[in-house]
């Protein structure tokens, strides 16, 4: 929840730092991996943002939707 407030007003280190101490607890949650990549393009930090679609992509617990994301974004950045 601390990680999505700060992406949503604008505090990326903030919320990378969330979604980091998120992915340390928990590194299989793609989702985890998915809102950290999601901050990163935001924060045009876009080769990050694309290796965490690319390891968002690789766990199994992503909906179709969100997985249909995370390729059209790397599509997008040139992956």
């Amino acid at each position: 929840m601390l990680a999505n407030i700060a992406k949503q007003i604008e505090q990326y280190s903030g919320a990378i730092s969330a979604y980091q101490m998120l992915i340390k607890m928990q590194p299989d949650i793609g989702r985890w991996h998915l809102g950290l990549a999601v901050v990163y393009d935001k924060n045009s930090q876009f080769l990050l943002a694309v290796n965490e679609y690319a390891i968002a992509l690789s766990k199994a617990d992503l909906s179709v939707s969100s997985a249909k994301f995370a390729q059209q974004r790397m599509q997008a950045l040139g992956e």
